[in-house]
Order: structure tokens, then C-alpha cells, then sequence
């Protein structure tokens, strides 16, 4: 810059002028996920990261944790995603990712656990059959209970599938824990 008096006198002086990127980038909103228990321990959970954007780096970082894919327990836990522009500012945003172990799938490892007991293995062919059928029977009938069962009928649903699975304690092919679960 220059300045000039009016005798004619001039002087120039000079400054640096720094930009700097204060802001932080914008997440897109995740929904919560629900998914089904793979196995007794939970399930393996894959997501697509949020979107990011921001005013000065086209394509700030996201980074989520726990990360997609990872093995998630039963019950809900809380994802964490952050984005993370070219000059260090960050935001983030979180959503649940809930593991529940629906009727299906607890009659599924149910009959695997019967299936790869040392009991079910000395069995013949068709006690193998039988025993299948008898926990499969059980399952569907828990399984077919839906909303719009009537209460009364709901009762000897729940009733009968009790009795079945109680009828799988007593010679040994379910621990009173498994039955518990049921």
C-alpha cells in the first residue's frame, strides 16, 4: 500500500493477509439401524459412513466408531462418525446400531446347539429326524404368534411351545438355560 501527503511525500508499507479455515464440516444426519443377532454373541454390522461436506476441503475425512463390519454385541450401542476437514476442524455425529436376538433366530442356535450335542450325534437317523422336528415345531409355532393372534389363542401358543420345550429338558437335549431362554 502507498500513501501520498499533499507536498508530494510518499511512503508504501506492505502486510500479509493469512486465511484461515475455522469451520468445521457438516454431517449428514445417520438413522438409527437395527439388525439380528448371527449368533449368540451378536452380529457383524456393516453401514455406509455419513456424508460430509465443508466450505473449503472437498472431501473432509469420516472415520466412525465402532467401524462398519465390526462384530456388535447384543443390545444397542452408540456409533460415533467424526469428519475431519484439511485444517484440523472436526464434527461429529453419532447413531445406534441395535442387535436384537429375535424368535427365529434363538429357535436357529437352539437347534444348532441340539444338533452338535454329544446326545443328538449317538442318535440314529431317524431320532436325529425326530428330535429336528420336535425343536423346529417349536420354533414355528413360537414364530407364528403374531399381532393379531387374540390373547386367549396367543396363551395356548405360548402354552404349547413351553410344553415342547420343557419335554426337550427332561431327557437332556436342552439345559434348563437353554429352556430359560426359550
Amino acid at each position: 500500500c502507498t500513501a501520498t501527503d499533499a507536498s508530494g511525500n510518499a511512503t508504501s508499507a506492505s502486510f500479509d493477509v493469512v486465511v484461515q479455515d475455522t469451520t468445521a464440516p457438516v454431517l449428514a444426519a445417520h438413522p438409527d439401524l437395527a439388525a439380528d443377532a448371527a449368533d449368540a454373541l451378536g452380529a457383524n454390522v456393516t453401514y455406509a459412513a455419513p456424508g460430509a461436506s465443508d466450505t473449503a476441503d472437498p472431501s473432509p475425512q469420516v472415520v466412525c466408531l465402532p467401524a462398519s463390519g465390526t462384530h456388535f454385541a447384543l443390545g444397542a450401542t452408540t456409533v460415533t462418525c467424526t469428519a475431519t476437514d484439511a485444517s484440523g476442524n472436526s464434527a461429529s455425529t453419532s447413531f445406534t446400531v441395535t442387535v436384537s436376538l429375535t424368535s427365529a433366530g434363538l429357535c436357529r442356535l437352539t437347534l444348532q446347539d441340539v444338533q452338535t450335542s454329544a446326545k443328538y450325534q449317538r442318535l440314529d437317523r431317524i431320532g436325529k429326524l425326530a428330535v429336528s422336528a420336535i425343536v423346529n415345531g417349536a420354533c414355528q409355532l413360537l414364530t407364528n404368534i403374531g399381532p393379531r393372534v387374540a390373547p386367549a389363542k396367543k396363551a395356548q401358543f405360548v402354552k404349547a411351545y413351553q410344553n415342547v420345550v420343557q419335554g426337550l429338558v427332561r431327557p437332556g437335549w436342552l439345559t434348563h438355560a437353554q429352556a430359560d431362554d426359550l
